[in-house]
């Protein structure tokens, strides 16, 4: 039984992977359900819900969890559930911790505990993250990987002045977005920061990072976050004897569904169940790319420098740095 920290992405994104993808059963503190019932296109589930007073009766009662908050709230809520033997399942969000340092606390914190949890790491589950791994494991001459990812951010299109702004809270280019690049690109076996840089309108403020990473016997790896872009693009390209592109979407989950009858949920409806899913898996092939995960993040801010440039919604191409 399942508890759901978090109304936002908590209900749009894991509660219909929970109940239609996992048919499992979700608990929610009834505070929740006003802002369930105002979302068309979850306000169905509201009767596959058990509601409970609070956070701590759904506690009391639930065996699993899931953390759709702040990552500072994040480390709060897991050591609630560190101090319940009877919550044996977390499903967790990225980054892990406001800081490299922390989520390498907090996992080992978890592992101590003996806790089965997940971290929702997406990118590899896509058609696009599937051709990569497969491309980066055959025979060929690949010289260097170019990721692009250029959009702009719910905060600076509706000027939100939130934590998803601000390095110090887990936001920013790096450690809010582009921790995805890092989990994919720390499985395909990528370990060293070559160069890394923020640029933003303060240093606790990353707009766009730019950074070139490499592993033993891949091609190097160059990639740009921009955050404020009035560009939107995500485009994956290798180059061989040839350019060739694997992937140039307008975001990186955009050909993410797989049937219609989906089409009313959040478009990472398919991946959210999968991770969901995962749990059933043996953990031991999971915590071992985590911490690969957690080491890349650790040496690629080792490596950052800030520049500090005015907001300008501009969107560099990697092509021109």
């Amino acid at each position: 039984m399942f508890l759901i920290l978090g109304g936002g992405f908590g209900l749009y994104g894991y509660l219909p992977a929970l109940v239609h993808g996992c048919d499992e059963t979700v608990l929610l503190p009834k505070r929740y359900r006003e802002r369930l019932s105002q979302r068309e296109d979850i306000r169905s589930l509201q009767q596959d819900v058990l509601w409970v007073d609070d956070e701590q009766q759904a506690f009391d009662r639930a065996t699993a969890v899931v953390i759709s908050k702040r990552p500072q709230d994040q480390v709060y809520w897991v050591e609630q559930c560190l101090q319940r033997k009877s919550l044996v399942d977390l499903i967790l969000e990225k980054p892990l911790a406001p800081s490299p340092e922390q989520a390498i606390s907090l996992m080992d914190r978890l592992e101590q505990a003996g806790k089965n949890f997940r971290i929702s790491y997406l990118f590899r589950l896509t058609d696009w993250g599937r051709a990569l791994r497969h491309q980066l494991t055959q025979p060929n001459e690949c010289k260097e990987l170019i990721i692009d990812w250029q959009f702009q951010a719910h905060h600076y299109t509706h000027g939100l002045n939130n934590w998803k702004r601000f390095t110090s809270q887990g936001g920013g280019a790096l450690r809010l977005y582009g921790i995805h690049l890092i989990a994919l690109l720390a499985e395909l076996g990528y370990n060293t920061a070559i160069q890394s840089s923020l640029t933003g309108a303060s240093a606790d403020e990353a707009q766009s990072w730019h950074a070139t990473l490499s592993g033993q016997g891949l091609p190097t790896c160059r990639l740009c976050v921009q955050s404020n872009s009035s560009v939107s693009r995500f485009a994956v390209r290798l180059f061989t004897s040839e350019l060739l592109t694997l992937v140039d979407l307008k975001e990186p989950f955009a050909n993410a569904l797989s049937s219609p009858d989906q089409a009313h949920f959040d478009n990472r409806f398919a991946l959210l169940t999968q991770v969901c899913q995962s749990l059933k898996e043996d953990r031991a092939s999971y915590y071992p790319w985590y911490r690969r995960t957690l080491d890349l993040w650790t040496r690629i801010e080792q490596q950052t420098v800030h520049k500090e440039r005015p907001n300008d919604a501009t969107g560099q191409p990697i092509s021109s740095l």
